[in-house]
């Protein structure tokens, strides 16, 4: 038997909740839903009823060693997803899956790929050039800077893995007393840590985990380049603070936000909820607003702005990057499930400047895929 498996608090409960609606009507597996942490200021909220989702509560803190080091955006409850398996362990295959995740579509072949350490995962693209953003680390180029980090953290193997998404073998995972090698990471590396249990994990299974290409974990960082076009992704990860159910997209650009904010409000619907109980869009100043109308106007109008220039210069050297990067795997045989190759670059996306960023739209094949 397989199954997935999710770590929420309050915050993430609804989301997760028709997550797990989904993965269960798409899979057809069994989906956990940890949730940790009293419900205090949410006292009405609802949950999916569904013969193959099950809700625990608080049974995972209890295995969490005191004295982890946390932030805002890593809260201590980071660190549970790798203690679960211990409640789980009856099944063959597990796979963890962040609350901002959305299904797209079945692979069974995750059920089957072989784990000879127990872990499967893939690659955080978010670090595939340089160092973590918003971290200064010495260096005199991004290279450099990279090198530096990954030391602090104790790896020498340059590839490092997003935790967003994790394929587990439980039997093999078990035998690692996790609290233990916890402890210990964190005494000699704490002060060094960033992503928290991610480095941990990454330090743990350095040079023998198994990857999986970012089909399985399509990152924010790879979204808008075209990748979407062609690599067809089964799990999307929204690993920004604007997530898609908010609904801060620009309603006449068919990019991934908005495409997803239609997923996500089907979703919604099919499983009960109201996608307006979660819905948020940013709170903009007039001032702010005139100037991204002016400067969209501008754009649609053949006067490019020096904003739109830097972004654009941005995006195409990142694009690059990206093409380096999947173009090296492809070489080296990295991916485990050999994402169709030879790999073909990404090309041809049409980019639309809606006055603060740029939004690539989704071809119609890809927009397809989320009217499913």
């Amino acid at each position: 038997m397989n199954a997935f498996y999710l770590v929420v608090d309050e915050n993430y409960l609804n989301i997760a909740s028709i997550q797990a609606f989904r993965l269960a009507s798409l899979w057809n597996v069994d989906v956990h839903v940890f949730i940790e942490g009293r419900i205090t200021k949410n006292s009405e909220l609802k949950y999916v009823s569904d013969p193959k989702i099950f809700y625990h509560h608080d049974e995972l803190g209890k295995y969490l060693p005191k004295g982890l080091p946390e932030s805002a955006k890593w809260p201590t409850i980071v660190y549970l997803r790798m203690f679960a398996p211990s409640v789980l362990q009856n099944y063959q295959r597990l796979v963890y899956l962040d609350a901002d995740i959305l299904p797209l579509r079945k692979d069974d072949f995750i059920w089957s790929v072989p784990l000879p350490s127990g872990l499967g995962a893939v690659h955080d693209t978010d670090v595939v050039c340089s160092a973590p953003s918003g971290q200064h680390y010495a260096g005199k180029n991004s290279k450099e800077a990279k090198e530096g980090w990954l030391k602090g953290i104790g790896l020498e193997n340059k590839r490092y893995f997003n935790s967003g998404v994790l394929l587990i073998e439980p039997e093999k995972w078990l035998q690692k007393n996790w609290a233990d090698l916890l402890s210990t990471y964190v005494q000699s590396f704490g002060e060094s840590m960033r992503m928290f249990d991610q480095d941990f994990l990454n330090f743990t299974f350095q040079g023998i985990w198994t990857e999986l290409s970012p089909r399985y974990n399509f990152q924010a960082s790879i979204m808008g380049f075209g990748y979407e076009n062609t690599i067809n992704p089964i799990f999307l990860h929204f690993s920004l603070t604007d997530k898609p159910w908010l609904g801060r997209y620009v309603s006449d650009i068919m990019d991934l936000d908005q495409a997803a904010f239609l997923s996500y409000e089907r979703i919604f619907a099919n499983s009960g909820f109201l996608i307006q109980d979660v819905k948020n869009p940013k709170k903009i100043s007039k001032v702010s607003r005139a100037k991204c109308h002016l400067r969209r106007w501008l754009s649609e109008h053949g006067w490019i702005t020096h904003k739109e220039r830097a972004l654009r210069k941005k995006w195409s050297t990142q694009q690059d990057e990206l093409n380096t990067f999947f173009e090296t795997a492809a070489v080296s045989d990295y991916f485990a499930d050999k994402l169709g190759y030879p790999f073909h670059r990404a090309s041809d996306v049409e980019l639309k400047f809606d006055g603060k960023r740029l939004r690539a739209c989704l071809s119609s094949e890809t927009l397809a895929q989320f009217m499913k």
